[in-house]
């Protein structure tokens, strides 16, 4: 086998690792699906990074409108307490959200989850309309371990082309 042919399966190799490994990305252009519900004057839109959220990271998007107009509210606090599975009082927060510095319509948190079930995350806002608060449910899944599994036939390939050149 000519050394022209094993650098290119070996940048294929390396390539197809590449692709099999899944780094979190927490920005808003990654939210798909929001789910929107009414809190008092207002109506608040949350989406999850990962869209279907797993045991460890995770990050909620949030934004507040006027009810009655549609306009986004840029100056609102938001906070956010989660409580877990089984759980009488909350587990996480409350969390202060923060504006995204590239598109102030998005308030987001970074968190964990560390237990799978449906999670109740109360939302409280503070804004030029009052104050509001809402319930969102959002389930976590367990991890699949099927990404684990191709990364490391993904790595293992590669070491292998590796040896042979």
């Amino acid at each position: 086998m000519s050394h022209a042919r094993l650098a290119v399966l070996s940048g294929l190799a390396a390539s197809v690792a590449l692709l099999l490994v899944s780094v979190p990305a927490f920005a808003n252009g990654r939210v798909q699906n929001f789910v929107t519900q009414s809190a008092g004057p207002y109506t608040l839109a949350i989406g999850t990074i990962p869209e279907t959220p797993v045991v460890g990271n995770l990050h909620l998007t949030i934004s507040v409108t006027d009810e009655s107009s549609g306009a986004y509210l840029l100056d609102a606090e938001v906070s956010v307490d989660g409580t877990g599975p089984g759980a009488e009082a909350p587990d996480l927060g409350p969390i202060v959200a923060e504006k995204n510095p590239l598109d102030p319509t998005f308030y987001d948190i970074n968190t964990s989850v560390d237990r799978v079930g449906i999670w109740k995350f109360t939302i409280d806002v503070s804004g030029e309309l009052g104050d509001a608060s809402t319930e969102f449910e959002i389930e976590v899944m367990s991890v699949s371990p099927i990404a684990g599994i191709l990364t490391i036939v993904g790595l293992v390939a590669f070491l292998i082309v590796l040896g042979l050149s």
